[in-house]
């Protein structure tokens, strides 16, 4: 099993596999990722997200290899944010991590402010990578 990172090296940013949340979101990205979050595969974000830890125990990278996707647990069952994690991970399922990492960085930064996207649905947050 893989996971996504964002990494800086010499002020660039290039992918290997820790950064993304088991969720779908992207923690390199996250405009707290250096300031008081590490990303939760580093130890940061909520230790106890039922994403994190159900990936975990099914060894999976994320939901979007999930057979049960998307679920109502978790992120995914919060209505706040259920739209932009399960959008996110549906992207991921369908074009792959890579892809879908230079969708976001040319459409939202690199510095995202998630809290910016909460209550949108999955179709309108998937929308504004493939309209």
């Amino acid at each position: 099993m893989e996971f996504c990172r964002v990494k800086l090296w010499r002020g660039k940013t290039y992918m290997d596999i820790n950064s993304f949340a088991p969720c779908g979101l992207i923690c390199g990205l996250c405009k707290d990722i250096h300031i008081e979050c590490k990303g939760c595969r580093n130890g940061g974000g909520d230790q106890n997200c039922f994403q994190l830890n159900c990936c975990k125990t099914k060894d999976i990278a994320g939901c979007w290899e999930c057979e049960s996707f998307p679920c109502g647990d978790g992120y995914l069952g919060d209505e706040k944010w259920r739209g932009i994690t399960a959008g996110f991970a549906k992207c991921i399922k369908i074009v792959g991590p890579e892809r879908f990492y230079k969708n976001v960085k040319s459409k939202l930064g690199s510095s995202i402010d998630y809290y910016k996207y909460t209550s949108i649905s999955m179709q309108n947050i998937i929308n504004i990578f493939y309209d």
